[in-house]
């Protein structure tokens, strides 16, 4: 953006620490890393939108797959490496690479925030890390100065995470869960690679040569989206990655018509 100078442009390239807080999981320490405040997004998926990443404050994103301790910012979410699933997140790469950049900063929410209004960009929750484990203020007060939003919960199971669902879809991995969620209250976003009649397949999907990107569609912002609906979008990443996250789904309840009753 015009009008930032060298330093600040090196600390925004690097990331804001805009919230540290304790886990509703557990009390793990977390941070809430905010990037794509001055360079834009590479992802051509979401498009240029302002990345957030929930971390484990205190021990990196690598030990934290490792020995479970993700747990603390991504839940039971069955994607997880420890239960042998595929999630598409390379911690390997930005994750590792913003905690370690990060570590050091202090915490600036009113950084953060000027940051997000000065930029005029959606917001994506959760490039990595549940962002229902954030505190609503901190999600409420960034959120209106951003130029829309999306984000998933896999918490939308958890009393305390219904807050989430005027913000965020929840992320469901079957069908049973999505009828679950959905009269539960939420709007959903399914892996599959099927579409139920109640819902829509995500345009910004590589089959459909993403042919809108998320910062445009903005479907995927819970209840206060513009037009939300149930979407699905067909699992992706490497493709190891893949076949993991098939697997996984294979092992869940089928959806027979007796579930309709």
């Amino acid at each position: 953006p015009q009008g930032l100078h060298g330093d600040e442009r090196r600390r925004l390239l690097m990331g804001v620490v805009a919230w540290r807080g304790p886990s509703q999981i557990d009390g793990a320490p977390l941070r809430l890393v905010l990037t794509c405040l001055s360079e834009p997004s590479a992802n051509t998926k979401t498009g240029d939108v302002i990345q957030t990443w929930i971390l484990r404050d205190d021990i990196s994103p690598i030990d934290a797959i490792l020995t479970g301790g993700d747990r603390s910012i991504c839940g039971g979410c069955i994607h997880r490496r420890k239960l042998g699933g595929g999630c598409y997140v390379d911690v390997y790469r930005a994750p590792t690479f913003l905690w370690r950049a990060t570590t050091a900063l202090s915490t600036d929410f009113g950084s953060a925030l000027s940051a997000v209004l000065r930029v005029q960009k959606a917001i994506r929750w959760g490039a990595y890390g549940d962002p229902a484990l954030l505190p609503l203020t901190v999600v409420r007060d960034l959120t209106y100065v951003a130029q829309g939003h999306m984000g998933f919960t896999h918490l939308w199971k958890e009393a305390w995470a219904f807050w989430a669902s005027e913000w965020f879809m929840a992320s469901v991995d079957c069908h049973r869960e999505q009828r679950q969620a959905e009269e539960l209250g939420w709007f959903t976003v399914r892996v599959g690679d099927d579409c139920l009649d109640t819902e829509l397949w995500c345009p910004a999907r590589a089959a459909a040569r993403k042919k809108m990107q998320c910062k445009r569609c903005l479907r995927c912002g819970g209840l206060r989206a513009p037009a939300p609906r149930h979407t699905v979008i067909p699992p992706h990443g490497p493709h190891k990655r893949v076949r993991q996250s098939l697997a996984m789904l294979n092992q869940l309840p089928l959806f027979s018509l007796e579930d309709l009753e």
